[in-house]
């Protein structure tokens, strides 16, 4: 096996691995999927890992980290991995949202537990300048290696990729509840204390369901893209968006929603979303958004408003595999 940075690729490399991050979604569902241009974005956002390589960016690793200056840059950056059996994988350092540290793999090839298990040790030996707490994979829902890789002992469902075209949602609602566009000065305050009385009951959430920053909050209200729902005066809860070229589509990206403590499981989140999609259902042609695995009532939600589980995330202990 050999490596080297993502940044000296080959373009034909490159588009295999794309190709190969392609085949871990269920596609089938999606009747309006251009697949080329949904393979342009795969390479698009590929290509995107090269922009941590500025020298300020590696600086900042090796400072956080508290590496040697004479780390050369290239072993900080993300790696391609070329095995001998023609295998070609892209492998790169990042951080959950509990700030564990990851090796995130992408392959051209399915990356079952014996590929995983063969190849682990070597990506670990190229980046050995940090200790992964997790060898991060993405597989297809309801596959074997899907299964396979949940069985084993301390792996997590993180991100689950839930999506639908427009067409597919489901947006009939009878409800007394309505939308007015977020105010930060006056929305942030209520916002902050519900998120902090919600993680006051449950701490282990904070990873799961984190707080979103005000100036993620800001930049959607730029947009027209985030809401507060109101039952009569009173705000019941939140919700907001971004604009996504995920799969090659216009899509909307829904990023937060949250209902305040004394609403929670009364059935408001779905008629608030479906509100939230009305208001937005002309200007963009898929709705999508990562769940983590473990919050069960947020992706029965978005089941009930047609959205599907279309790609799994797959965290694995490192010890697992090595």
């Amino acid at each position: 096996m050999k490596h080297y940075p993502l940044k000296d690729v080959k373009p034909e490399l490159l588009t295999r691995i794309a190709q190969g991050v392609l085949n871990t979604y269920i596609l089938d569902q999606l009747k309006n999927i251009n697949q080329d241009k949904a393979l342009e974005n795969e390479i698009k956002d590929l290509q995107a890992l090269n922009e941590g390589n500025d020298p300020q960016s590696l600086n900042e690793v090796r400072k956080r980290r508290q590496l040697s200056d004479t780390l050369p840059d290239e072993a900080l950056m993300p790696q391609i991995f070329e095995l001998d059996s023609g295998q070609v994988l892209l492998a790169h350092v990042c951080r959950n949202e509990a700030n564990e540290t990851m090796i995130e793999i992408f392959s051209d090839l399915s990356l079952d537990l014996t590929k995983l298990k063969a190849i682990t040790p070597q990506v670990c030996k190229a980046f050995s300048w940090c200790q992964p707490k997790y060898i991060d994979i993405w597989a297809r829902p309801g596959s074997e290696v899907e299964k396979q890789l949940l069985s084993l002992p301390g792996a997590l469902a993180c991100d689950s990729f839930v999506a639908a075209e427009l067409h597919q949602l489901l947006l009939e609602t009878d409800t007394d509840i309505r939308l007015r566009p977020f105010n930060l000065e006056q929305d942030w305050p209520w916002y902050e204390q519900e998120y902090n009385d919600f993680l006051a009951k449950n701490p282990k959430m904070k990873s799961i369901v984190p707080i979103s920053e005000k100036d993620e909050i800001e930049a959607a209200i730029k947009n027209n893209l985030c809401a507060c729902a109101m039952l009569g005066d009173q705000p019941l809860g939140m919700i907001m968006a971004e604009s996504s070229q995920e799969l090659g589509y216009n899509g909307l990206l829904v990023t937060d929603i949250f209902i305040a403590g004394q609403y929670r499981g009364l059935g408001y989140a779905s008629p608030m979303q479906r509100l939230f999609i009305q208001e937005n259902i002309n200007k963009y042609t898929l709705l999508l958004g990562f769940i983590n695995g473990v919050n069960t009532p947020s992706l029965k939600n978005a089941f009930k408003q047609g959205r599907r589980l279309l790609r799994q995330e797959i965290c694995i202990p490192r010890e697992v595999l090595i």
